[in-house]
């Protein structure tokens, strides 16, 4: 009873988040849309992986680990996808979480912070892992990102040991060539491995060793994606079957147009937690650092008033008259929303990014952790959504790559809150749970929606 009492105590967010998500799972179908031709694709090709994958390199892209997964899973049992899928996400919260701690130099939250952590971890959209298909989605997406978290967790940790263990070396180099199958994945781990090794003044053995291994599993998987001609066909098809040919003659500024607005339209579709609670932790923490009324804390309103203006706009022009709330966008193309509410929004959006840039170097005092912290938002939470403006299936894919962001904004407010100690005051504690459950409830009720609505 006392060992499992103990248990309890230290494990109760995995718990909790694994419990959570193993119930959900029970009613999750993987029988339509991707995961329909995933579950006879071995069938049709006579269980001949290695030829699949060499087809569907040649003829539709690089992503072949991803796929050979998806294709083995969708053969196995479903119970199969749904045990290591509930897993995938204990491991995304476990390393995500680490990286935190590591960068704070804390070993373990206190309590009031680990259960906010893990209440702002539940709020993330996980029904974005199912546009395609449950399993297909997750595989391409869910389970790259616990490689991804895995991977920069052991290379950052491994700098401030002296040894690192034989097996790391092994799940180091599959977790790496796994993510960095995902071609974003790769340009983004390609420059994060890069500024750690710069960055990290003590180089032991065993970081050096990881360091290669990272750069050797990231370069080959750069090299599948420039050499693979399936990708050149897929853009092509992707742009005849979304009805998107327009994107292939579009000007440099008309793609960054277009990334921009559609990851904007998405994150203020509907109230959006994450971003509001990012908004709030931003606005709170200048307040709190300025003694007197002064520019940053002018500044700090700029993002939170933004959210809330495009949030209310969009929401009464867009989403109610759609009768859902749901992500939406008003069209592929942007043709149906006047040309002035595009160039309005993209002026938001850049305005809304340089105050918060801005504001996290502030409130850090234009320290490393400053470069860290503006460096994620940059690379990893914003380069992905304006880089999608540049192919074909932009408003298709917004809903997967905007988990990017998600982590970005959930990872700056774990920085912050725990810098600023916000959770040690009454007010500010009751506060933050408050968005913290209903972001939560919300992400549950998505996902129980999208269970009803298509399986």
């Amino acid at each position: 009873m006392e060992k499992a009492q103990s248990l309890w105590c230290k494990y109760y967010d995995y718990i909790l988040i694994m419990f959570i998500y193993g119930i959900l799972h029970l009613f999750m179908h993987t029988d339509y849309w991707d995961d329909a031709n995933q579950l006879t694709v071995l069938k049709s090709w006579d269980y001949h992986l290695f030829s699949y994958l060499c087809s569907f390199y040649e003829s539709w892209g690089s992503t072949v680990i991803l796929i050979g997964t998806e294709a083995v899973m969708g053969a196995l049992p479903n119970i199969v996808w749904k045990i290591i899928d509930v897993i995938m996400i204990a491991l995304i919260y476990h390393f995500f979480t680490r990286i935190v701690h590591l960068l704070l130099r804390t070993s373990e939250p206190d309590s009031s912070f680990k259960i906010w952590s893990m209440l702002l971890f539940l709020n993330f959209p996980y029904s974005i892992f199912a546009t395609a298909g449950w399993l297909t989605t997750t595989i391409a997406y869910a389970w790259p990102f616990a490689m991804f978290f895995y991977a920069l967790y052991t290379l950052l940790s491994s700098s401030r040991k002296a040894t690192v263990k034989p097996a790391t070396y092994l799940l180091f180099f599959a977790a790496v060539t796994f993510a960095a199958n995902y071609y974003l994945h790769s340009v983004i781990l390609l420059v994060l491995f890069l500024a750690i090794y710069a960055a990290c003044k003590t180089k032991s053995h065993g970081f050096r060793i990881l360091f290669a291994e990272g750069m050797i599993g990231v370069l080959l998987n750069l090299a599948l994606l420039i050499l693979s001609p399936g990708n050149r066909v897929r853009n092509i098809e992707d742009a005849r079957f979304h009805d998107t040919a327009e994107l292939l003659h579009m000007s440099f500024g008309g793609h960054i147009r277009m990334g921009v607005n559609t990851a904007f339209y998405h994150f203020v579709s509907v109230p959006n937690i994450i971003l509001f609670t990012f908004c709030v932790t931003l606005a709170v923490c200048t307040f709190r650092k300025c003694s007197r009324f002064c520019v940053p804390e002018l500044i700090s309103l700029i993002p939170l008033s933004l959210d809330i203006f495009w949030t209310g706009y969009v929401f009464f022009q867009y989403t109610v008259p759609n009768r859902t709330l749901s992500y939406v966008y008003p069209d592929a193309l942007f043709k149906t929303c006047p040309k002035a509410e595009q160039y309005c929004v993209m002026v938001s959006a850049l305005l809304m990014v340089a105050a918060m840039c801005y504001l996290l170097a502030f409130l850090t005092d234009f320290s490393t952790l400053s470069w860290i912290l503006v460096g994620t938002l940059l690379v990893v939470g914003l380069f992905p959504e304006t880089i999608l403006g540049f192919t074909t299936t932009v408003s298709a894919s917004i809903m997967r790559v905007a988990a990017y962001f998600y982590f970005s904004a959930i990872f700056c407010t774990y920085i912050l809150v725990n810098r600023f100690a916000l959770l040690k005051s009454r007010l500010s504690q009751v506060s933050f749970y408050t968005f913290a459950v209903l972001g939560a409830l919300f992400n549950i009720l998505q996902i129980i929606r999208h269970i009803m609505v298509y399986g």
